[in-house]
């Protein structure tokens, strides 16, 4: 779960170090690092209201933030891939709930379906902080990488900053929301994880 401690650091950074703030929290996030962005983006949003900040400025920090840090992960898992694939897919994937077959799946749907995922996983908490890294493994084309993580965060950077500068003052209430949807996505997992063991069972059964 996200903490309150956590959603306080965020809006104090970013009180603190303006720009620079919004900035470093952006890299982090598409590390993988979980700084929510829906804080940094909304809350930066509701400064922007109040005139402490340039609602335009923040858009373009924040995108050029979160292209710095999901290239950082791309480069991971593009010049990694050996170690990430035979360490922790083909032998610990069962703890990862993933097998080697399952990644050349994915690897097959990606090249089936196109680079718009990369773009619309920009816009799903939790999934916007690691399609870099697989998109890294899948050796896509870092410029079409780059182009639809471009598109993907200037939409979604956009839409948040958007919500806390119309929210205003009530821009906290986004914090009720980002605990819905931890709630919610935990629940996803769990059912996916149940789901996973059954088929795994039934499979072995056969």
């Amino acid at each position: 779960m996200i903490t309150e401690y956590l959603i306080n650091f965020t809006t104090n950074l970013i009180s603190t170090l303006g720009y620079p703030g919004i900035f470093t929290l952006m890299v982090t996030e598409s590390l993988m690092i979980p700084f929510p962005p829906e804080v940094t983006l909304v809350f930066s949003g509701f400064l922007a209201s109040t005139g402490k900040l340039n609602v335009l400025v923040v858009i373009s920090v924040a995108v050029l933030g979160a292209l710095l840090g999901s290239s950082i992960s791309y480069w991971i898992g593009y010049h990694f891939k050996k170690i990430i694939i035979q360490k922790l897919l083909k032998k610990n994937g069962h703890f990862l709930f993933i097998s080697h077959n399952e990644y050349i799946k994915t690897q097959t749907l990606f090249k089936k379906h196109g680079p718009w995922i990369i773009t619309v996983a920009r816009f799903i908490p939790g999934l916007r902080s690691i399609i870099s890294l697989p998109m890294g493994i899948l050796h896509v084309p870092y410029v079409k990488f780059l182009e639809y993580t471009l598109l993907g965060s200037l939409g979604s950077s956009t839409l948040l900053v958007a919500l806390g500068y119309a929210l205003g003052d009530r821009w906290q209430q986004v914090r009720v929301i980002i605990h819905k949807l931890d709630a919610a996505i935990i629940v996803v997992m769990a059912i996916v994880i149940v789901l996973y063991i059954f088929k795994k069972a039934k499979n072995h059964k056969k």
